[in-house]
């Protein structure tokens, strides 16, 4: 009979878990055809090149490391070349996920508590304010440090070495998918040595053996990943985009601006679910008043603090890097919650503090999902777009896409002077150039200025059909200080007749008006973001 109750409850917590992933899916489904935006463009225009033959950094240059092409590879080979297609890849791996913070989180909480962690984190995924329903790398980082530190954890309690190995090897991936995954890999270092000089005292034999099988895990793949680089031709501007150039892109904010970048990020980021940030909060209070009776403690410190560290570098503070603290943060609801359900007032009768802890996280969960009803459930796509990106042109690139795509051939080539990648990949026509952001043309660093000509010449020297110009801000985040070559080297192509104005895109806040010859285009826009399609004379080609 025992063994039947135990069985029972085992049955239903993975049942309830089962619930949690499948309500998170139904959501995510109804967020399918939200337009990329365009980290997702670049992910997947690149993966689109690699399907075509072409390696990345060739022609689509980028400081990501190439492991999230890989995975877009995988995706977009499976679910297809599309938004819908990105997103159900997006939907499986968030699924994975959320089994993995239940898994780890059973390390440290008891089964309820586990649910409520897995819950929490699939939950704030979603979030608008974490442009949760974007695939962007935090959440193939996250799928990567969740799988990879449960194996740690595993590896340490059941003193199998075999584990610490698949530790290893999958949190490199998560590496090789975002940079920032070097810090769950140092969280993991230095609790081995902590974990290793607690148990054994003097012993250094299995410090160094725990090590040695962990580090042979991360070699693995990244001497494999290295050697497939070298061996295509792409080392240097492999090396080139995602160490140097990257370096130079971590400096571009100032030290002095990063409390105030991230408190502004941070209130956003809380802002459709308060309550549930403040359970979430009272977490961080429980881990250090309870710390001597939570198991694994202090790995759940390192956890805390290396989750935060990974959103630092370089000090922007984007909404969707606080992604990467979802399920450290998801543990921390579920302390909050066992720690309330087992609060000294409520041991007289535990079952009175269990549905007082579980109350107060359903208020927390409902008072979200109120303030986000709209996004989650009745907004369309042109809404939700608008509403999480403002201004930016993802909805009307899929608009922008279909007229490249029926007045060009494959052969075919088109300019973006904007960062909007995503409609190389809707149209499925090539880039005249390998840049494919203006960011790093607009920064201050040595490089800049031979990147804006280094375009130019591309330009000249392929001619594109068609060039894009994106007359929207943030498509830039153009300077005081930047070169301006770019810009005059447009005006020269219009006002030389090389490339005449055939389309015109006026975004306003609730609806978006296209114009296009030989329609009388409206000069000039009313609106101050806007988009202009330029057609190349064929005396210029």
């Amino acid at each position: 009979m025992n063994d039947c109750k135990i069985l029972s409850k085992k049955q239903i917590h993975w049942f309830v878990l089962i619930i949690i992933i499948i309500l998170t899916a139904i959501i995510r489904i109804r967020l399918l055809d939200v337009p990329l935006e365009r980290d997702e463009g670049d992910y997947a225009y690149t993966a689109q090149l690699m399907l075509q033959g072409i390696p990345p950094y060739l022609k689509s240059y980028s400081m990501r490391l190439p492991g999230l092409y890989v995975a877009y590879v995988v995706i977009i080979s499976l679910f297809g070349q599309t938004q819908q297609g990105i997103h159900t890849g997006l939907l499986i791996i968030n699924s994975i996920t959320i089994i993995f913070v239940y898994l780890l989180s059973r390390f440290f909480l008891s089964k309820t508590g586990s649910l409520v962690s897995a819950a929490t984190f699939s939950f704030l995924s979603l979030s608008y304010s974490l442009r949760g329903s974007a695939a962007n790398s935090e959440h193939f980082v996250v799928l990567c440090a969740t799988i990879g530190l449960f194996f740690l954890l595993l590896g340490l309690k059941k003193s199998k070495y075999k584990y610490l190995f698949y530790s290893g090897f999958i949190l490199s991936i998560g590496v090789f998918m975002k940079q920032n995954g070097i810090f769950f890999i140092i969280l993991s270092i230095i609790y081995l040595v902590y974990f290793s000089v607690k148990t054994y005292s003097k012993h250094w034999f299995p410090l160094v053996k725990y090590i040695s099988y962990f580090l042979f895990g991360i070699f693995i793949l990244a001497g494999c990943s290295l050697l497939i680089i070298y061996y295509i031709g792409i080392f240097n501007e492999f090396w080139f985009w995602t160490f140097v150039y990257a370096k130079e892109y971590m400096g571009q904010v100032n030290i002095n601006h990063a409390i105030f970048i991230f408190l502004h990020q941070f209130k956003y980021v809380i802002f459709p679910s308060p309550l549930l940030w403040t359970f979430i909060g009272t977490g961080i209070i429980f881990l250090f008043i309870k710390i001597r009776m939570i198991k694994f403690s202090f790995f759940l410190i390192l956890f805390f603090l290396f989750s935060f560290i990974s959103i630092c570098p370089g000090f922007y503070f984007r909404n969707h890097y606080f992604i990467l603290t979802l399920p450290c943060v998801g543990i921390l609801a579920g302390l909050t919650f066992d720690s309330i359900a087992n609060l000294f007032i409520f041991r007289s009768k535990k079952q009175f503090g269990y549905y007082i802890a579980l109350i107060l996280f359903i208020v927390c969960i409902l008072q979200s999902l109120y303030l986000q009803r709209n996004y989650l459930f009745f907004d369309n796509n042109y809404q939700i777009a608008h509403k999480i990106y403002g201004p930016n042109p993802f909805y009307e690139s899929l608009n922008i896409a279909e007229f490249i795509t029926k007045n060009t051939t494959k052969n075919d080539k088109v300019a973006i002077l904007g960062s909007e990648p995503q409609i190389f990949f809707y149209s499925k026509r090539q880039s005249a150039s390998g840049f494919l952001y203006m960011y790093p043309m607009m920064e201050k660093h040595k490089f800049a200025l031979a990147m804006q000509k280094s375009f130019i010449k591309d330009i000249d020297e392929l001619k594109p059909k068609y060039i894009i110009f994106v007359n929207i801000l943030s498509s830039w985040l153009k300077r005081p200080l930047s070169y301006k070559n770019i810009f005059k080297y447009l005006d020269y192509l219009i006002n030389n007749n090389k490339y005449s104005l055939i389309g015109l895109v006026e975004i306003h806040e609730s609806e978006s008006f296209y114009y296009w010859k030989p329609d009388k285009i409206r000069l000039p826009p009313i609106s101050k973001n806007w988009i202009g399609i330029y057609e190349s004379n064929r005396s210029f080609q």
